[in-house]
């Protein structure tokens, strides 16, 4: 049951809000036992982000959230292929992207905390 979700500091259209989606469900399968079927994304753009105190055109940052403990060999991947998505779909040079990964004991789903 993970959780990705992107800001990004440029406006997203909806065929780049879906190819975004659609990359980003195909990228969270790096990790064993994740796949898209479970997997919630949020997309927020024309967000304000701000490196070194100057307001960045060109920046986003990113959420992953995964329930239990994931292998930083995965998050490795899961890391890389987002930052070239980024920089493929939306032009935003790596320098300007971060990526945080946090992993979950307790994550509530349908109405139960498993």
């Amino acid at each position: 049951m993970p959780y990705i979700e992107v800001k990004v500091t440029k406006e997203l259209d909806d065929p780049t809000r879906s190819k975004l989606k659609d990359e980003l469900g195909k990228i969270i399968c790096n990790i064993p036992g994740k796949s898209e079927a479970v997997t919630m994304i949020g997309l927020l753009g024309s967000i304000d982000l701000y490196k070194g105190g100057k307001r960045l055109t060109d920046g986003a940052y990113i959420e992953v959230k995964t329930y239990t403990e994931t292998a930083r060999i995965h998050k490795e991947k899961v890391n890389k292929e987002i930052f070239k998505l980024l920089n493929n779909l939306l032009s935003i040079p790596a320098a300007n992207v971060y990526i945080t990964f946090y992993d979950h004991k307790e994550w509530g789903y349908d109405g139960n905390l498993i």
